[in-house]
């Protein structure tokens, strides 16, 4: 791709650049960066096509952008399962043509299962989930269980492992047929199936209620995810100890250089004499300590997908008898904003009373 000057523009028009591309050159589209550019046209190259030039002002070359890519784990061990899988897709088009459809088939080996499926659950906005019964088994108890697909389990792992610890948005539809057990990461994460069906076309009729209001998000190449939780620590008289814990998450796939954090902590809750590195007091108010964590001082080499934080930002806090039995004091709330290059801003709340165990 290359931008065009006017000279460009006028040859251009001089040529017939109304040939059709193939499909392969089309394919090759997909994985540009499209919301990176913001030139006033641009010239697609294509070397299979018959014409070696086609011309797109950026208004309509917007259009082409990555969609929000939605995976649809289905059995495909009979014809029927195989069909429900291809009849959801079909169901995605009509209803939600801002999404593209992810039913991976006959995908058997390794480069298969890498290159295909791995790749798509981690690039998905949305994932729909329908466990079909695989057969019966004993437990070493002597109780009877019904099976769920292998395949879905391990599916359901990796689009958690996404939600939890990624801090990815990603919509889950869970459909179970009746009789199939609980067990695997499903017992932990306490998944309830939106239909408990009997027969396929059930799990159609719910999706073609839902799906026109549920949010799919599309995955980010430049994605930056705040990660905070907190710890006990030691016992000051009847103050118990706590240090809440701030860290920042490269969830996307492009190395970051920088960032800016803010964490508004509420006042009442930290020790007033204590002078605090990294407070912004012309972001504090009465209320909140404002503190600041940015790339120079906490990721200064940068952060490769995957990477967190070298140092995270640590706040030492305390709540006695006092604030306990105080309902406003403990509604207080920990505000978050994340902010990087051309990043929309990440705001995150969380009460003080859900980071205690007083």
């Amino acid at each position: 791709l290359r931008p065009l000057n006017r000279q460009d523009f006028s040859a251009a028009h001089a040529r017939d650049v109304s040939g059709q591309t193939e499909a392969s050159d089309a394919r090759a589209i997909e994985w540009i960066g499209w919301s990176k550019i913001d030139w006033s046209w641009i010239t697609l190259l294509f070397p299979h096509s018959s014409n070696s030039t086609f011309l797109l002002p950026v208004s309509q070359l917007m259009v082409m952008q990555e969609k929000p890519l939605v995976f649809v784990s289905c059995g495909q061990y009979t014809t029927g399962e195989k069909q429900l899988g291809r009849d959801v897709c079909g169901l995605l088009r009509e209803l939600r043509p801002d999404v593209v459809p992810y039913f991976a088939e006959n995908q058997s080996s390794v480069e298969g299962l890498s290159k295909h499926i791995l790749r798509a659950l981690f690039r998905s906005a949305g994932f729909i989930c329908i466990m079909h019964n695989r057969g019966e088994l004993t437990t070493p108890d002597n109780k009877p269980f019904t099976r769920g697909s292998v395949w879905l389990e391990q599916e359901i792992a990796v689009t958690a492992f996404m939600k939890h610890e990624l801090k990815r948005s990603v919509p889950i539809l869970y459909y179970k047929q009746v009789g199939v057990g609980v067990e695997g990461i499903r017992s932990v994460l306490l998944m309830n199936p939106r239909v408990e069906f009997t027969r396929e076309e059930e799990v159609l009729v719910d999706l073609r209620s839902v799906l026109p209001s549920t949010d799919f998000n599309p995955f980010l190449d430049y994605d930056l995810t705040s990660v905070a939780k907190y710890e006990e620590r030691a016992i000051n008289g009847d103050r118990p100890g706590y240090r809440f814990i701030a860290d920042v998450l490269n969830s996307g796939n492009q190395r970051v250089t920088d960032f800016r954090m803010l964490v508004f902590f509420p006042r009442a809750f930290v020790n007033p004499s204590t002078t605090w590195y990294g407070e912004d007091k012309q972001r504090s108010t009465q209320l909140h300590i404002c503190f600041v964590a940015d790339a120079k001082t906490r990721a200064p080499n940068g952060m490769y997908p995957g990477d967190r934080l070298n140092n995270p930002l640590e706040i030492d806090y305390f709540v006695d008898r006092e604030l306990f039995r105080n309902l406003e004091a403990m509604s207080s709330e920990i505000v978050i904003e994340l902010d990087s290059g051309s990043m929309k801003r990440k705001r995150e709340s969380l009460l003080i009373r859900n980071l205690q165990v007083f």
